[in-house]
């Protein structure tokens, strides 16, 4: 399926190429320097990267978008999901795609962590142990106390 994306000579490509070329083996350093390291915000700090700039950039997402598009996800039918490929192209206003790398490395720091059974259940012990009391009616509570010290300090009118 064809999503309209920039054509292989398109600008937008051959500035990445080049600069892969270039820069083999970047470090992060380097791909913050660039813009790459998050595309999606503004410049100086990214590159202002629109939302089919940012698959021109990641080509791991593209292939994933294009797996959704052809209907691998859904028995053969490419219509199925062509809404969710239509709003990722065309508006992303939940930044699927300007969020979509951090979140993969994030996911791979999991994964390395889950493996690590002993670790990954200290971690989870601790993490629970420190989560602290919460109840949605202590939350209620405290949500309503709020509430009414607000309204008793409002001067009358």
């Amino acid at each position: 399926m064809d999503f309209l994306l920039p054509a292989v000579d398109d600008v937008r490509r051959l500035e990445v190429r080049a600069w892969l070329a270039d820069h083999p083996s970047p470090s992060g350093a380097q791909l913050a320097e660039a813009g790459y390291v998050a595309p999606h915000w503004p410049k100086p700090w990214g590159l202002d990267a629109d939302p089919i700039h940012q698959i021109v950039i990641d080509d791991e997402l593209r292939r994933a978008i294009d797996q959704i598009a052809a209907g691998e996800f859904a028995d053969g039918d490419p219509s199925l999901f062509q809404p969710i490929v239509n709003s990722l192209l065309d508006r992303d206003e939940y930044l699927v795609l300007a969020d979509y790398r951090a979140y993969v490395d994030c996911q791979a720091q999991i994964d390395r962590a889950f493996r690590d059974e002993e670790a990954w259940t200290r971690s989870s012990i601790l993490n629970a142990a420190r989560c602290g009391f919460f109840s949605s009616d202590r939350s209620m509570r405290d949500y309503i106390a709020a509430r009414l010290r607000f309204s008793r300090e409002r001067p009358a009118a």
